[in-house]
């Protein structure tokens, strides 16, 4: 399935489960690395893009920033993504922000 940029409530749904786990995460104070595949539409061609996403909201504590932080470079390596975001809240998450980096 490709996203369609000009229909916004076209949201594949592998990424609404993803949206919703950084949510339950964040509520656990806790956070992740996500390697997402992101099929969309560019001018009604269909493009892909492998973004890296660093989920790590704002109430999360220090140590735990540090050791997302201190280990990001090391599976950069490994995953070798299109795009790389650094996601503290929902805006941040979104598929919209996702595309624009």
């Amino acid at each position: 399935m490709f996203y369609d940029p000009s229909d916004p409530s076209n949201l594949p749904p592998s990424y609404a489960r993803l949206v919703a786990m950084c949510k339950e995460l964040a509520a656990e104070g806790k956070a992740c690395y996500i390697a997402y595949d992101l099929k969309y539409l560019y001018n009604g061609q269909p493009k892909e893009k492998v973004a890296m996403i660093t989920w790590a909201s704002d109430d999360l504590g220090i140590n735990e920033k540090m050791i997302y932080s201190s280990s990001k470079e090391a599976l950069k390596v490994k995953i070798d993504p299109s795009v790389m975001v650094q996601a503290n809240d929902e805006d941040e998450l979104s598929i919209e922000h996702v595309l624009s980096m």
